[in-house]
């Protein structure tokens, strides 16, 4: 379990250091559409 939790956090830490910009284009993606919406 531990071994499997450190892995995952690796493997987000990971994706978030190669892809910085893309999960903060979605994420402002995500707070327009929900703005939109209401």
């Amino acid at each position: 379990r531990v071994t499997a939790a450190v892995s995952a956090d690796l493997a987000a830490r990971a994706a978030g250091d190669a892809a910085p910009r893309s999960t903060a284009e979605v994420g402002d993606a995500v707070i327009r559409a929900l703005s939109t919406n209401h």
